[in-house]
């Protein structure tokens, strides 16, 4: 009986809307990093991790240009698109993840055609060809799976955020909050995530 209204975003992006109106019920940024600064900023009441973000290469299907890693991104003529890190998690955490597997920066950023927002419209480009990669989510590439490829990050070479879900000290409803929340981090909630792609223990 309780109606959720969902604003998506990327997770910077969110909690700058939260601090300047100082509205919401329940913040699920990428990252969980995002809830320390909102906690920061006196806004979070409680949190339970319910998830984590694995990083993919999004690419076109049939994987055309050949991409096995994250260097071959940098080769002339590949065109990627990136997550804007003021905005989105998986773009702050593109700098760390390239130091990992050895990438030149610079030659990377050479090869950056598109920055966006959200790892959505990440996905979209993949799926529009108007680039040849993207650096996704696990469970944002399987949405795009009638028209790309997933190529893995070595796991020892990757970073996976915990996702956290906060309750929010402006919340209008805090039980209703803190019972979506729990429902997330329960054993059903954990199901109804893994049926829908998601990663719920850490990698």
């Amino acid at each position: 009986g309780v109606k959720i209204e969902m604003a998506e975003g990327g997770a910077n992006t969110l909690l700058s809307q939260i601090l300047l109106s100082r509205r919401g019920d329940v913040y699920i940024p990428g990252d969980a990093d995002y809830i320390d600064m909102a906690a920061e900023k006196g806004l979070v009441e409680s949190r339970k991790t319910v998830c984590y973000f694995v990083p993919v290469i999004l690419v076109e299907k049939g994987n055309p240009k050949n991409i096995a890693t994250l260097a071959d991104l940098t080769r002339p003529g590949i065109r990627i698109a990136q997550g804007d890190e003021r905005a989105t998690a998986v773009g702050r955490l593109m700098p760390r993840i390239l130091d990992l597997n050895g990438v030149d920066q610079a030659a990377w950023q050479k090869n950056v055609s598109a920055t966006l927002p959200t790892v959505t419209e990440l996905g979209l480009k993949v799926e529009l060809r108007t680039v040849d990669a993207a650096i996704v989510w696990n469970s944002t590439a399987i949405r795009y799976l009638a028209s790309a490829d997933i190529i893995p990050i070595p796991r020892e070479r990757n970073i996976c955020p915990e996702v956290a879900a906060a309750v929010l000290k402006c919340t209008e409803n805090p039980q209703g909050a803190a019972a979506f929340v729990d429902f997330l981090a329960s054993e059903r909630g954990r199901q109804v995530l893994i049926e829908a792609g998601y990663t719920v223990d850490k990698p």
